[in-house]
């Protein structure tokens, strides 16, 4: 394919693309674009505002809606709806799909009126199961791949951590119980006896948190609680953007890694020589107490009001003076004479004291 003119074969994306363009209308020879729920069939992916929000208004907020690949395994089928899509844990990149010898000209080409900051950057192959398909797809169309674009369809879909779409949760467990394919994906046993070896991206699960984060963000609860073995697999995560599923090379992913600890575990791993390359690899920041009294209390009115404790009677005042007394704890007596703790919490809450400013109680 190299020395080939991609150029007819997105012919048509400069008269197709409405600014900001989304993907540069990538979608099948029939036009077809698929959502995960109804009534969205009409919208087109080179309207860029309807692409990343439902009702068609325009959504700076990240990870609103992402389009993904969806190859189906049967989608040579002539049986087969063009509407219909592979369960696909890992949300592809749509780009992907193109060649690496026609990718750069296209991308090239979908950048020159988007802005400096807003430009698209595509790294990396498909993964296992899409480059599974794409091959077979690929052996079909006897070998060209502009034929296996008419077979492609671009889906939205919309992040959901209760659906396991584009956010992932991982916390430590029980060490006999836990392993790394939680993060990475398993070997469907069911499957190998209908594919005939256990290493057909068909027979693999790729459902492990971090492959349904890609494209997404994915969360670890306590993250120096877990096993060194876990860690391993965070350092080529976050550093080099690629996960080692179990009997496949490594698979890229492109997500947001966040963990959280406690002060004393941080330290801890500071101090720890054996995980410079973990350490390395880490940006603190830093999570300070609250110490506004309003933002307390709304805390605990989350989980003590009257439809959450129906059989116990709550004092008045009870939630306020146990919001008050858990921030009086959280503040150091004020270096400025004549300034209580007392007023010091009143100052971080927004009220007034004669003589004194919030900016003032700050420095104390």
């Amino acid at each position: 394919m190299r020395g080939e003119n991609h150029h007819y074969v997105f012919a048509n994306f400069r008269k197709q693309i409405v600014e900001p363009p989304a993907l540069g209308r990538i979608e099948s020879g029939c036009g077809l674009i698929d959502d995960d729920k109804p009534g969205f069939a009409n919208q087109r992916l080179g309207d860029a505002e309807s692409l990343f929000h439902a009702s068609g208004k325009r959504v700076d907020a990240f990870l609103a809606h992402v389009p993904e690949i969806c190859l189906h395994k049967q989608l040579f089928h002539k049986s087969i709806s063009r509407g219909t899509f592979c369960d696909a844990f890992v949300h592809e990149e749509p780009l992907k799909i193109v060649p690496r010898e026609a990718r750069s000209e296209i991308i090239a080409m979908l950048n020159e009126s988007i802005p400096p900051e807003m430009q698209i950057r595509v790294e990396g192959d498909l993964d296992p199961f899409c480059r599974k398909t794409y091959d077979d797809l690929l052996q079909q169309c006897d070998g060209d791949w502009r034929k296996v674009m008419d077979h492609v369809v671009v889906k939205r879909f919309i992040v959901s951590e209760k659906d396991r779409r584009g956010i992932g949760t991982f916390q430590p467990k029980d060490e006999k119980n836990q392993d790394s394919t939680e993060l990475t994906g398993d070997i469907n046993f069911r499957k190998i006896a209908e594919y005939g070896s256990d290493s057909d991206p068909r027979a693999f699960n790729f459902d492990g948190e971090l492959n349904i984060a890609n494209r997404g963000i994915i969360e670890f609860i306590e993250v120096l609680k877990l096993d060194v073995a876990f860690l391993y697999d965070l350092l080529g995560a976050s550093q080099e953007h690629v996960i080692k599923p179990k009997k496949f090379a490594q698979t890229n992913i492109d997500e947001v890694i966040i963990g959280h600890t406690n002060e004393p575990e941080y330290k801890k791993l500071q101090n720890n020589e054996l995980m410079e390359a973990f350490r390395d690899r880490t940006i603190k920041i830093d999570v300070p107490y609250n110490v506004v009294l309003d933002d307390e209390q709304r805390i605990y009115e989350k989980d003590f009001n009257k439809e959450r404790v129906r059989s116990l009677h709550i004092a008045p005042h009870t939630i306020e003076t146990a919001s008050m007394w858990a921030v009086l704890t959280r503040l150091q007596e004020p270096k400025k004479a004549g300034l209580t703790r007392l007023q010091k919490l009143k100052l971080y809450n927004g009220k007034s004291i004669p003589g004194f400013t919030a900016v003032a109680a700050s420095g104390c």
